[in-house]
């Protein structure tokens, strides 16, 4: 099953055009506005909320079926690249949102994460388009989570 296969996912494509377009004109206006002062809870309410939400399931569900508590950074990185080869083919304004769904995601979960990621890590990876490290940071701390939820 692949989760983040835009193909397959229903909830997905449920959200009207106007949504992703609204959401992502939004993301692009506050970005632009904000430059690298940018505050990330401030940019993950520039998208929709029932858009964030899904995609959140989403890309939960994936990490769900692919990452245990004993899963090693190797796994956690093999599941990072094939997400990204899933969503190869996404429109990139489908794509902008979901980066900001990988932050909203580790902002609620920040107390799991490695000890050297911060706001301002995370604001720097984004802003200069380091869209990969973002999700790996997500999934490494999904990971983390697992680990002390035992």
């Amino acid at each position: 099953m692949e989760v983040l296969d835009l193909e397959g996912n229903k909830q997905l494509i449920a959200f009207s055009d106007q949504s992703l377009e609204e959401s992502s004109r939004r993301v692009d206006l506050y970005t632009r506005q904000m430059g690298r002062d940018i505050d990330l809870k401030t940019l993950t309410a520039q998208v929709e909320p029932e858009l964030l939400t899904a995609l959140g399931e989403m890309i939960d569900i994936r990490a769900g079926i692919d990452i245990s508590a004993q899963s090693t950074d190797l796994d956690v990185d093999t599941i990072n690249e094939e997400v990204h080869k899933n969503i190869s083919l996404w429109d990139e304004k489908l794509k902008k949102i979901l980066v900001v769904t990988f932050i909203d995601k580790i902002l609620r979960d920040i107390r799991f994460a490695s000890k050297n990621i911060s706001e301002n890590l995370l604001k720097r990876l984004y802003y200069d388009g380091y869209d990969k490290d973002l999700s790996f940071i997500y999934f490494y701390t999904f990971r983390e989570k697992l680990k002390r939820q035992r």
